[in-house]
């Protein structure tokens, strides 16, 4: 099997080929119609099956077989599909080459990668078997973790954005639809071939690919926005470049990442982190983020003990099954550590200047797209809020509540009639955070039209009910910058 990454000799090849991709269906929409769940899975099923499962379509289910699943296709077959000009571009491309076969069909042809729709576009990476050999370089292909992380990522214009360990490229091509300038970084040159190519396929022409280690292939440049699916796992010895950084890769990140950001710029980066026994879960990201000069949110998403942990990531690594002593490894070093448990989720850094910034480690609330649109505002709602000192600069400024926004309230018979018992104002799209609220400041959230101040629709509720605004307006700032702080209430302007 050939180590070369493919490559085009020339922007002919590049349209030629994705003119055959299009003319046989080999998309992901295609796909989903043809494998259903199967279609997003890293393992596809075996040739028997994929040969039942796309028998409406052979054509697109030639180059499931060939390009995702990594089976052997008769040649002939190969050129019956596409003609021997065809058979001639992939092996042209350096995406197949002819291989032996023992059967009686004649030459076959393998895939030298693995090559799969996502979206609108296509990815390469390394097949399956790769991984199975130890290949420290092995590069991996779409994830779930990865296919998370991109729904996860702020969709807003930018002159410049780096994916730092770009791997395959998958948050590369996504970064491209946003900003004019994309840096594709990583230490494993093979992974940056990846992404080159993938690129290319694509025609996507505005990235820049960089091999180096971390921040070392960008030195001395700053971009809007970082994003970062690291080495995040935590094993004994890195067995793979892709996985195995551990925590100290992920901490050295977002120490050295302030450094990169322009000024407001964000890093959005997937990790995991150490919980140890008798400590506080935030105890490991408080000494990650001491002295950090940008506003740092952690948003956790999983908490697995430390034997589920090992189970799950060495049962990718050993499907058949995990070796006993290979376990006992994990688990000696997990209990040599201290580590307990497994934390896992989002971290957000955003450059601040002109204040000082805020650490917040939470729990992530349930998430409904779209999420990365919800994270900025949220971000600036906050940096609005804590840019004014005085609670009378809050009343005075004018906001809105959040287009998502919700209030319900449930009541209850008294015996004189209905008297609410609970009143809740909740977030139905991108995070979906729950707030009790007091029904006074409930409804003067929904007075709020983006025109009027805060004092203003304060007042207006005061004289509808004919109260005095006195009564409740001491409480009131501390109740509106908490809803501010969850992106329940927006600036006007946002």
């Amino acid at each position: 099997m050939s180590e070369m990454v493919p490559a085009f000799a020339s922007a002919t090849d590049r349209e030629t080929l994705v003119r055959l991709f299009d003319a046989a269906g080999y998309h992901e929409l295609r796909l989903c119609e043809l494998l259903g769940p199967d279609a997003a899975s890293p393992r596809l099923p075996d040739a028997a099956v994929l040969r039942r499962r796309t028998a409406s379509d052979p054509v697109a289910g030639l180059l499931v077989r060939l390009l995702g699943a990594g089976d052997a296709v008769p040649r002939t077959e190969l050129s019956a599909a596409f003609g021997e000009s065809g058979v001639h571009l992939l092996e042209g491309v350096g995406l197949v080459e002819s291989v032996v076969s023992s059967g009686e069909s004649g030459p076959s042809v393998l895939a030298t990668v693995r090559l799969v729709p996502a979206g609108t576009r296509w990815i390469a990476s390394d097949r399956r078997d790769r991984h199975f050999t130890g290949a420290s370089d092995f590069v991996p292909g779409p994830s779930p973790v990865s296919r998370h992380l991109a729904a996860l990522l702020i969709p807003r214009p930018v002159e410049s954005a780096l994916d730092l360990g770009c791997g395959s490229g998958v948050l590369t091509l996504g970064l491209s639809e946003h900003a004019r300038r994309v840096v594709a970084a990583d230490l494993n040159p093979r992974a940056v071939a990846m992404t080159r190519f993938s690129a290319a396929l694509n025609g996507v022409d505005r990235i820049e690919t960089r091999t180096g280690d971390l921040f070392e292939a960008v030195r001395g440049e700053r971009f809007e926005l970082i994003v970062c699916n690291p080495p995040f796992v935590l094993s004994p010895r890195p067995t793979y470049m892709y996985r195995d950084g551990g925590a100290s890769l992920s901490r050295r990140i977002v120490r050295e990442a302030p450094n990169h950001l322009a000024d407001g710029g964000t890093l959005q980066m997937l990790c995991n982190w150490p919980q140890c026994a008798g400590q506080d879960w935030r105890a490991e990201l408080d000494r990650w983020f001491e002295g950090c000069p940008c506003d740092a949110w952690v948003l956790r998403e999983s908490s697995l003990d430390a034997l589920s942990y090992a189970s799950v990531w060495l049962g990718q690594q050993y499907p058949e099954g995990i070796p006993g002593t290979v376990l006992d490894d994990w688990m000696d070093y997990f209990a040599r550590e201290g580590i307990a448990s497994v934390g896992g989720g989002l971290v957000v850094l955003r450059s601040v200047s002109g204040r000082s910034p805020w650490h917040e480690f939470r729990d992530m609330p349930p998430l409904a797209q779209p999420v990365g649109e919800a994270i900025a505002r949220t971000c600036e709602a906050r940096d609005r809020a804590l840019r004014m000192a005085t609670d009378d600069e809050l009343l005075a400024a004018r906001w809105r509540p959040s287009p998502d926004l919700e209030y319900r309230a449930a009541q209850r018979p008294d015996g004189n009639g209905w008297t609410v018992a609970e009143s809740r104002l909740t977030l139905r799209a991108g995070l979906q955070f729950v707030m009790q609220a007091d029904p006074i400041a409930a409804e003067i959230v929904g007075r709020l039209d983006g025109r009027r101040s805060l004092h203003e629709a304060v007042q207006a509720f005061a004289s509808d009910h004919d109260v005095s605004a006195d009564d409740f307006l001491p409480n009131l700032p501390a109740a509106f910058r908490a809803l501010i702080w969850l992106g329940l209430v927006l600036p006007a302007d946002s």
